[in-house]
């Protein structure tokens, strides 16, 4: 199992300003596979995002508490893939993501876990059952922002 950074500066997740967590409550987050892929040295080299490989998608601040998610299909992987979005440890956000549903596909999910609010942290996508190639998914969080300070 292998841990890749792809947060701001890893070229491919677009930066998030937790500025703007103060004027919308949502996070959104674009992932294309292929586009991960070929943007790191080691997953080019592995040519796939394989079973157990962990994508740190986002630097996830301490009293920052998802409460819903939603996610969305933009293109199917092609690989019967599935992935959990969360943090490490089994503190989930979304569990079982099916990566090759239907382009369109939406599925939302109220988060139940306040582990999130506890510490920092990042927040990862790991592959489950297949090795992934390509596709495309949005991940819309909204959030309760508890801190008191400015981020």
């Amino acid at each position: 199992m292998a841990n890749f950074d792809v947060t701001k500066g890893g070229g491919v997740v677009e930066g998030v300003s937790f500025a703007a967590f103060k004027a919308s409550p949502t996070i959104s987050i674009e992932l294309d596979f292929a586009a991960i892929i070929a943007a790191n040295a080691a997953l080019t080299l592995q040519t796939n995002i394989a079973t157990a490989d962990v994508l740190q998608i986002l630097n996830w601040p301490a009293r920052l508490q998802p409460i819903n998610c939603l996610t969305e299909i933009v293109t199917a992987s092609g690989q019967a893939a599935t992935a959990d979005l969360g943090k490490a440890g089994g503190q989930e956000i979304e569990a079982a993501i099916d990566l090759d549903a239907a382009a369109g596909s939406l599925v939302l999910q109220a988060v139940t876990d306040t582990s999130f609010f506890t510490g920092a942290d990042t927040l990862d996508l790991e592959i489950l059952d297949v090795a992934v190639t390509t596709g495309k998914l949005r991940i819309h969080i909204q959030c309760f922002d508890c801190y008191a300070g400015n981020r």
